[in-house]
């Protein structure tokens, strides 16, 4: 276990590393997701550092870092769509600031007397500890829910800018998400089960920290065989065309668009619809305001306001009907789904095959075998 935790250990210090590095170099928040990593990788050299400096104070220097894990994974996907400035780090990081002169009292109270094993699971079981702990859980808990709702804000404004979401909408932070909550979810259950059995306490540690281990070596291996944590700018100069796009709700209700005008606008986009317009693979919602003359914001206004879908799915609701109707067309029996697909406005294959299955319930190859 030992040296699969040092593999952990390495690997997420060279990833937080070049990711920081790559931050610098392109004057971008790449760093926050290097930080990351890089807290998640203090939390396992805990063990080693009561190795060096003595237990517990390699596990008290880590331990406040678990109130940083939280704002700089929320942070990141923030950084996606808003300036982040000197505030907001403030904000997310107070939490952190308060707790550390609470540690220092604990610690110069509670912890620095205590030096054999049996007066150290004392502290460790003590009333304040168990409540920290918890506090710590539910912290995270409260930045994943934070970070999983910036997530669905930012696709819903993706769909109203682009009809294609493939490296704007951040899947690849949703599936690391969703493993993070599960293995915080999975650490809860092993703090639980090591109050309730001290005397299995470093066994369940260490496989707590193993857990951890795996999610950083398995981030290391994704990251540098698919290179999506290095494509900071693409997705960031996707998200920066989002800022003509306004949200939902109450900026719609107090734009003072006339009736007159949204239908005006509506006519339009059906002109832009009838002359095949959403054929064009490099569609966006800016691109098609300029070919209509009228302001991105106000085509997302019409769109979400007046008919009810977004930019998104009028596109591609469009190039999937043309496409049901290819498939099936005689002239084109020697042509692949995906050469049709290509014709149609699509220019990678996911994206398209996600798209099909929205707007009909099938995958193309299933509806193809399906009489017309």
């Amino acid at each position: 276990m030992h040296y699969f935790l040092v593999a952990g250990l390495s690997q997420g210090l060279l990833l937080s590393i070049l990711l920081i590095y790559k931050s610098a170099s392109k004057r971008n928040n790449a760093w926050l997701i290097g930080m990351f990593v890089l807290l998640i990788t203090a939390v396992i050299s805990g063990p080693m550092l009561n190795e060096w400096l003595g237990e517990p104070l390699g596990s008290l220097l880590v331990d406040p870092l678990i109130l940083l894990i939280g704002p700089s994974f929320y942070l990141y996907i923030r950084s996606f769509t808003h300036h982040l400035k000197g505030g907001d780090y403030l904000l997310h990081t107070l939490v952190f600031l308060l707790y550390l002169p609470v540690l220092a009292v604990f610690y110069t109270q509670q912890v620095s007397g205590a030096t054999s094993p049996a007066s150290l699971q004392a502290v460790y079981s003590s009333g304040f500890s168990v409540a920290i702990g918890l506090f710590k859980f539910l912290h995270l808990f409260f930045y994943v829910h934070l970070s999983f709702m910036a997530l669905r804000r930012h696709r819903a404004k993706v769909e109203r800018a682009f009809a294609d979401l493939m490296g704007k909408d951040l899947a690849w932070l949703n599936y690391m998400l969703g493993a993070f909550i599960f293995l915080v979810a999975i650490s809860l259950l092993l703090y639980v089960a090591a109050l309730r059995h001290p005397d299995y306490q470093h066994q369940l540690t260490l496989l707590n920290l193993g857990m951890l281990s795996v999610f950083i070596l398995t981030i290391s291996f994704y990251a540098f065989h698919q290179h999506t944590l290095f494509d900071y700018a693409g997705s960031r100069a996707a998200a920066e065309s989002l800022e003509a796009v306004v949200e939902d709700g109450p900026k719609y209700e107090k734009s003072g668009m006339r009736p007159e005008e949204a239908a005006e606008i509506s006519a339009k986009i059906e002109a832009f619809i009838a002359a095949k317009g959403y054929l064009n693979p490099n569609l966006t919602l800016g691109s098609m305001a300029e070919d209509i003359g009228v302001f991105p914001h106000k085509i997302s206004e019409v769109l979400s306001k007046y008919r009810d879908t977004s930019f998104y799915d009028l596109i591609n609701r469009h190039r999937v009907e043309d496409i049901k109707q290819a498939i099936h067309d005689p002239a084109r029996s020697h042509l692949t789904i995906l050469s049709i697909a290509f014709d149609f406005g699509y220019n990678s294959k996911s994206t398209f095959n996600a798209a099909f299955k929205k707007f009909t319930g099938m995958t193309p190859s299933a509806f193809k075998s399906a009489k017309p």
